[in-house]
């Protein structure tokens, strides 16, 4: 079998003195190149459990495992009996394999580490199941109690915080003050403050760590606000890809006769407008373009969404066409759930004008934090939490770089390879407990 063409990018992935990222379509063998990585470092580590594998869900983690103890059964079956010649390889690929398994398995020898016998010392998790395990070593060096039940879905709970913080509206203070300002922006809609909270809660990840009742960076939070909006911009870009040719087609046509559709924003772009905070607007017109105010995709296509039956320079037969190209375009966006997320949350993304959003954005990140608490209550109540919690606990646990804990200095002492499967660099989460356990 003749060598891949990436055969040495490949070698250099493997070598244990390099840290490195990978890059590779499906199937093109990145699974094997991690159970060779591990192979090769279990070549040169003191124990086995200083090398840790990060996977995001338990059959890859299983998997892993399995895979690393297959190669080093295999090596061990035929090590005393065959030379390589005998042996049935079929590739360089797998004598590679062969070759870094042998090695494991002469480590293994010399430290007494019996991986044969107890496979289980390969140290393979999930990212759920690394930061439980470090928020339970918080709890116990703290007396700090996170609920045992890890629930699959959070928004019964971020709701039920979400409601919970408008026992405060007739609060004195500032919280129901600021509560109060939110209510009148939204046009007294209760409903649309639950829902804006209950959102804003299931990613507060991403805020919570940046909002400190009377220590708040205006600047700052306008600038992280910014990059918030731009990520959600940028995730329903990309959810809009496989449909942007024939939508863009149909928004220049829906806007060649927008006149006669006068609900229709000034803001309607006539393409998908670009990922930038300061074209909001346009999106949230292409939203309402594409949605009704409940946040569910059109059914009814006719002149007031700019699709006329007839009109100048157009016959009915063509008008009827595209009325009935939109409608099917609508049908497939509809059954696109991941689309329809992104989209929704574009309604209740905050405008960057400063002067216009400042006292809005201020009121909010005031009440957010009450509601995180309303949150950490509620679960204590019933006993669930969510990985959000989990993992901004397992945060905790590590400390910062420049002040880590106990926990993380041990396991600095413990840890010397980490390896990860499928990275999720756009979860904040995720790349900041990375970047603690690696400080």
């Amino acid at each position: 079998m003749s060598a891949l063409n990436d055969s040495q990018a490949r070698l250099l992935a493997i070598d244990p003195h390099r840290s490195c990222a990978v890059s590779a379509p499906a199937g093109s063998g990145k699974t094997e190149l991690l159970i060779q990585r591990t192979l090769s470092l279990l070549g040169r580590v003191e124990q086995p459990e200083a090398i840790l594998g990060i996977t995001f869900t338990r059959k890859a983690a299983n998997e892993m495992r399995e895979r690393v103890s297959k190669a080093l059964f295999m090596a061990h079956s035929y090590e005393p009996s065959m030379s390589d010649s005998d042996a049935p390889l079929t590739s360089d690929h797998e004598k590679q394999t062969r070759e870094l398994a042998l090695a494991a398995l002469e480590r293994d020898r010399e430290l007494n580490w019996g991986l044969l016998d107890n496979p289980n010392r390969l140290r393979f998790q999930t990212i759920d199941g690394l930061c439980r395990q470090l928020a339970n070593q918080l709890c116990l060096e703290t007396g700090i109690v996170i609920p045992p039940d890890m629930t699959e879905d959070p928004k019964d709970l971020c709701q039920a915080a979400a409601e919970r913080l408008l026992n405060h509206l007739e609060d004195s203070g500032d919280v129901g003050e600021k509560l109060r300002r939110l209510v009148a922006h939204l046009d007294g809609n209760l409903e649309k403050l639950v829902e804006l909270v209950t959102d804003l809660l299931a990613s507060r990840d991403s805020w919570l760590p940046i909002i400190v009742p009377g220590h708040i960076d205006e600047n700052y939070l306008q600038k992280r606000v910014g990059e918030l909006v731009e990520e959600s911009l940028l995730k329903a870009a990309e959810s809009l890809l496989p449909y942007l040719g024939e939508l863009e087609e149909l928004l220049d046509f829906a806007c060649n006769f927008k006149e006669g559709a006068g609900w229709l924003s000034a803001d309607m772009p006539r393409e998908v407008p670009e990922v930038e905070p300061e074209k909001l607007s346009h999106w949230k017109a292409l939203r309402s373009f594409l949605m009704s105010g409940s946040g569910e995709f059109r059914t009814s296509v006719d002149k007031r969404l700019g699709f006329p039956t007839e009109a100048e320079n157009l016959g009915k037969a063509d008008a009827t066409a595209r009325k009935e190209q939109m409608r099917a375009l609508l049908a497939d966006m509809a059954e696109d759930p991941e689309l329809k997320t992104r989209l929704q949350r574009i309604a209740i993304l905050p405008e960057m004008d400063k002067d216009q959003s400042g006292p809005v954005n201020q009121a909010l990140f005031r009440i957010l934090p009450v509601a995180a608490a309303e949150f950490d209550l509620v679960c204590q109540e019933r006993g669930e939490t969510d990985y959000t919690a989990v993992a901004m606990t397992a945060l905790d646990a590590l400390g910062t770089p420049e002040h880590p804990t106990p926990l993380a200095l041990r396991l600095d002492y413990r840890i010397e390879h980490i390896l990860v499967d499928e990275f999720q660099d756009t979860s904040s989460m995720q790349v900041e407990l990375l970047r603690r356990l690696t400080a």
